[in-house]
């Protein structure tokens, strides 16, 4: 028998258990970008993840255009990481404020990639032909096809996409994903 206390051999049963789970998830921020605001939170584990911090960060004043910037919502989560620092994967949530949705009737050929793309590219001349923004600006994300239903396309901005995958190794991290609000709603 070992000459361990019980409690300590039960409590290095648990961390023993916990070990593989630790090592191949490691914590990783969940940052939403919303208009006006920020919302952070700290994730560990993968298959039951567990928040461990929450956060809403409001950012500063909005921009000329009356818009809040994502350079001002970067700015709130810089001032908030340098009280909580931390390293790993940075999963980024943009919000409805900053993603143009469109939804792609049913065809059978949705199922190709490139049709998606030019079937997005015609809606999106024909509903924001008066913008001055070209299709080239942004970058598609499609959810999941579902057989029969319309499929979600979300047009997320060139721009915005370049300034998160930037911030991230700024503060000794890495963009896991960079994914759209409704698009997780809907998956």
């Amino acid at each position: 028998m070992s000459r361990l206390p019980t409690s300590w051999r039960i409590e290095l049963t648990k961390r023993m258990r916990r070990l593989p789970v630790t090592i191949g998830r490691p914590e990783r921020l969940c940052v939403y970008l919303g208009g006006g605001w920020l919302a952070v939170c700290l994730v560990k584990g993968g298959f039951r993840p567990v928040v461990r911090i929450k956060a809403i960060l409001p950012s500063a004043t909005p921009g000329r255009d009356g818009n809040h910037t994502v350079a001002a919502a970067l700015a709130a989560l810089t001032e908030w990481l340098h009280v909580h620092p931390r390293r790993g994967g940075i999963e980024w949530v943009a919000g409805i404020d900053y993603v143009r949705y469109l939804l792609l009737p049913w065809d059978e050929r949705l199922a190709n990639r490139s049709f998606c793309h030019a079937l997005a590219a015609a809606l999106f001349a024909q509903q924001c032909s008066g913008d001055d923004v070209p299709f080239s600006a942004f970058q598609l994300r499609l959810a999941p096809l579902p057989f029969g239903q319309p499929r979600v396309a979300a047009l997320i901005p060139v721009g915005i996409v370049n300034e998160l995958i930037e911030c991230a190794p700024r503060h000794q991290c890495r963009t896991r994903r960079i994914s759209p609000m409704l698009g997780v709603v809907w998956n």
